[in-house]
């Protein structure tokens, strides 16, 4: 069972296609279900909360053996970094609770850099978050990379 976060975005729901394409089964996460109907009857489960919910979370990643995990981002919150990192540490701690390995982080460009970076500076704080935790394999992608390297990371989920 593999994981997606963000599964009605524009990466999200492309990921979840190829792997249903591949005859994986998968677990999408959404706030609303009417966003992952095209979805529905495929095979895939659903599974319907705030990516803010540590509970939620932990229970959408148990019995996974893979994730993907991405901050959406929300341009209308009032704090923007302070949304992705409440989102951020919502999922590393979710992800430490259900004892899923295998982590595919969709970061950014700028990420590496300390700082002067705008909304990348929270993708780098998930970084840092993400690569504290112990006994789990995590790999951090930008976009860039995830769209030039997208087969060899849906063949790392399925691996």
């Amino acid at each position: 069972m593999i994981v997606i976060t963000g599964a009605a975005g524009n990466i999200g729901s492309k990921i979840s296609a190829e792997l249903l394409s591949r005859g994986q089964k998968i677990r999408c996460i959404a706030r609303n279900v009417g966003k992952l109907d095209e979805l529905v009857g495929k095979g895939t489960e659903i599974a319907v909360g705030s990516l803010e919910d540590t509970a939620f979370l932990t229970k959408a990643f148990s019995s996974a053996d893979a994730v993907f995990a991405m901050i959406p981002p929300n341009y209308t919150a009032p704090d923007f970094r302070a949304c992705q990192n409440s989102i951020g540490a919502a999922i590393a701690e979710a992800i430490g609770k259900s004892g899923v390995k295998y982590i595919i982080n969709l970061s950014s460009q700028g990420a590496h850099l300390p700082g002067k970076t705008g909304p990348s500076k929270g993708l780098r704080d998930q970084e840092e978050r993400l690569n504290k935790l112990k006994g789990v394999n995590i790999e951090n992608t930008t976009e860039t990379t995830f769209v030039e390297f997208a087969e060899i990371f849906v063949r790392m989920l399925t691996a």
